[in-house]
């Protein structure tokens, strides 16, 4: 990977307050990122398994990617509260956009191996080094195969309204506030996509020569020969791309979503000497409609769904006071996460027995919630909590082969996604914070800030087993969920300089699910490590420099499948440095 990438962000936001009974404001952001990249790629496949250390004969392939794209979110929010006779009431209007433009560019060209290449395997499971016959390296031994083009433009807009009120009163003497809102929110997300797949390239006067990999190389890497985008490019211009658009995958992934969600809540606050309570109901309906266009068998089919669920979410705290510096704290509450529009993508393709789909019909995960734990405050700058939880879930989301079942029973494979029957996790969390002040200089400026969670997880899938005729079943982590996370922060401040380290570390988990019926097919991604470094300066009153260096030990993201040693993914990033001028009151 060669990879560019330019950030640039601006907010103007404004306050204004007439008077003590009300206040008003406007907060705006816009935001770019613009990401450049090329790929380079080998790909190797044997003509038998092979194990690590094994040597065998294999095809070969040599491939670029090559794109652009610019994300831009803009949004506003203007606002306010006011202050009439026993109530305050206030309103907010929200309006987001957010864009991602891919101009015309090479999501992938191909070149092919003439022949077999000899002597071919790798060493090492989980970072393979590959081992093969010196021809591979020579680009005179491939050839033009494919290239794809195509660009596209993706459109998210928010729009939102919400209006609270809160009342102060007394219910049988016992102070208590009362509070109730609402808010309606729509949102719509478009993608429009063209591709043009070049192919059969003899066929329009190319001469083996103008197509060998030889005419495209502009310099080694690691990998090889490095692919010219600029020269693919150039080697189309005299062709007309009427002739070669992808009218299928263009269809395919054009679509629109809509969601739109309607909100309420109730709730009341009650303080009972040292016992407050906070009792609520929170209604949430949401309207969704996809619009898309699947392919079956060679067959464009339209995909319109409409679905609606309605939640009733009640809640439950409670926070006793044992002293002047600690507490209590219980809650049950419930909570719904509706799927993403990347799982409910409407387009489809069935092609023989293999078929890929999203699912417009995915119902959203709801969550059960029980909270049990005790803080105590050391000081203005000291705290320590132990909390335990406890989450009952149903509906979650998860990656499935559907290969077997229902309308997939004679199909090779089914990718999609699917709710899982239930889930639980439950856990502990310990949290510390403390500055010592109360030493001598210089110690006094000492701070260290540590937290970690230990959890479990436990979920069911199922899926019918052709071989038994019945659905299997078996349980799983919950996808994404680690064991384990931890963070700690050492560092020392005073008034001019601050100072941090910090390492945040995070258990293997779940990623895939790879086959339902066997869990040697997993994908689970590795324990991490990150450690990060931060420091600021003020330079005077109002300006101040800070510096980070983020990842400084280079940990990798790496996921297996089955074993750790088995890899499917390996990938390093390198540390991330930072340098920057903070202006304030000016």
């Amino acid at each position: 990977y060669e990879i560019t990438r330019e950030r640039a962000g601006a907010g103007l936001n404004f306050d204004y307050q007439p008077d003590d009974f009300s206040n008003y404001y406007l907060r705006t952001l816009y935001s770019r990122f613009k990401d450049s990249e090329t790929r380079q790629a080998n790909v190797i496949e044997f003509a038998d398994a092979q194990l690590a250390g094994e040597r065998g004969d294999a095809e070969g392939a040599r491939e670029i990617k090559d794109r652009e794209e610019t994300q831009e979110i803009k949004s506003l929010v203007i606002g306010g509260e006011r202050q009439l006779g026993d109530w305050k009431v206030a309103a907010q209007y929200g309006y987001s956009e957010a864009e991602e433009d891919s101009p015309l560019h090479t999501p992938g060209a191909v070149f092919e191996g003439n022949d077999d290449f000899l002597n071919a395997g790798y060493n090492d499971s989980k970072q393979p080094n590959l081992s093969i016959d010196d021809a591979f390296y020579d680009p005179a031994n491939f050839s033009l195969a494919e290239i794809e083009r195509e660009q596209g433009l993706t459109t998210d807009t928010e729009q939102n309204i919400r209006v609270d009120l809160t009342r102060d009163w007394f219910m049988a003497d016992l102070p208590s506030q009362l509070q109730f809102g609402a808010k309606f929110s729509t949102r719509e997300k478009d993608n429009n996509l063209d591709v043009w797949a070049y192919e059969d390239f003899d066929s329009y006067g190319f001469t083996d020569d103008q197509l060998s990999l030889e005419q495209f190389v502009s310099g080694t890497t690691r990998l090889g020969p490095k692919i010219s985008a600029s020269a693919l490019e150039r080697l189309l211009s005299g062709l007309n791309p009427a002739d070669f658009y992808d009218d299928e995958e263009s269809r395919i992934n054009d679509f629109t979503i809509q969601e739109n969600i309607n909100a309420a809540y109730l709730m009341n606050t009650v303080d009972i000497d040292d016992l407050r309570i906070i009792a609520g109901l929170r209604y949430e309906g949401t309207r969704l409609k996809t619009e898309g266009t699947g392919l079956n068998e060679g067959v464009f089919e339209s995909v319109d769904t409409r679905n609606s669920y309605h939640h009733w979410l009640p809640g439950l705290h409670a926070i006793y006071q044992l002293g002047a510096n600690s507490q209590l704290r219980a809650s049950w509450t419930n909570s719904v996460v509706r799927p993403t529009f990347g799982q409910l993508f409407p387009g489809f393709v069935v092609d023989g027995n293999e078929a890929e789909f999203g699912n417009p019909n995915l119902k959203p995960l709801e969550s059960s919630n029980l909270d049990l734990g005790i803080e105590h405050y050391m000081g203005r700058a000291g705290a320590v909590s132990a909390f335990v939880f406890y989450k009952d879930i149903e509906n979650f989301v998860y990656d499935a082969d559907l290969a077997g079942t229902g309308d997939y029973a004679t199909f090779d494979e089914a990718m999609s996604y699917v709710n899982g029957d239930s889930a639980t996790v439950y856990g502990l969390e310990l949290a510390y914070a403390q500055k010592f002040s109360w030493l001598p200089a210089p110690w006094n400026g000492l701070l260290v800030n540590a937290n970690t969670t230990l959890s479990r997880s436990d979920a069911d899938i199922e899926q019918y087993n052709p071989d038994t005729g019945r659905m299997q079943s078996r349980s799983i982590d919950l996808p994404g969920q680690s064991d384990l996370t931890g963070n700690l922060t050492l560092g020392w401040e005073n008034d001019k300089l601050s100072l941090r380290v910090s390492a945040n570390y995070k258990s293997d988990y779940l990623d895939e699910v790879g086959d339902v019926l066997d869990k040697r097919y997993d994908y689970r991604v590795d324990d991490q490590l990150f450690v990060d470094l931060s420091a600021s300066y003020f330079l005077t009153d109002n300006l101040q420099l800070f510096m980070a260096a983020q990842n400084i030990t280079d940990e990798s993201y790496y996921v297996y499948t089955g074993d750790r040693k088995y890899n499917a993914q390996y990938e390093e990033y390198g540390p991330t440095y930072k340098v920057g001028l903070t202006l304030t009151h000016f």
